[in-house]
């Protein structure tokens, strides 16, 4: 008896530590990080941006870049307003298409969503020697 609830428990850990790593189906807790984000942007609001979003930067990026997150400001565009394109459950990736006035300019954003000790998180393309990370992890400028 006891080898079966030790096999179960196992089990059970073994299953829950692999649905902890997923992300939704829907997306809709990813995307609304990412729209949350691109609406900072808008409002120019730098200040809630650092705020809200370094703690949002993957731990496991922090750490393997040897970087103090604090230190840093999150980079970022000033678009007058974007649309979610897609999001990939597997991957984690969202694309957002931001525009500046008139669409005289337009960028696809790719953000990558992890999600670490049960947490979401952005996994960023980079960051800066002069303190800044970048939070999407892709970018393709003047798609339009």
């Amino acid at each position: 008896m006891k080898k079966i609830t030790f096999a179960t428990l196992i089990s059970l850990f073994l299953f829950s530590c692999i649905g902890s790593s997923k992300l939704s189906q829907s997306g809709s807790k990813e995307k609304d990080i990412v729209k949350n984000l691109i609406d900072l942007m808008i409002l120019g609001d730098e200040t809630q941006m650092n705020e809200q979003y370094r703690p949002l930067i993957s731990p496991k990026y922090i750490k393997e870049n040897d970087i103090n997150i604090d230190d840093y400001k999150i980079n970022y565009y000033s678009p007058k307003s974007y649309t979610i394109e897609s999001y990939d459950a597997k991957t984690g990736k969202i694309e957002a298409k931001i525009w500046g006035n008139n669409k005289t300019w337009a960028h696809l954003l790719e953000f990558k969503i992890v999600k670490e000790n049960n947490k979401l998180y952005l996994y960023p393309e980079k960051h800066t020697n002069s303190k800044y990370v970048y939070p999407w992890y892709k970018v393709t400028t003047n798609v339009e």
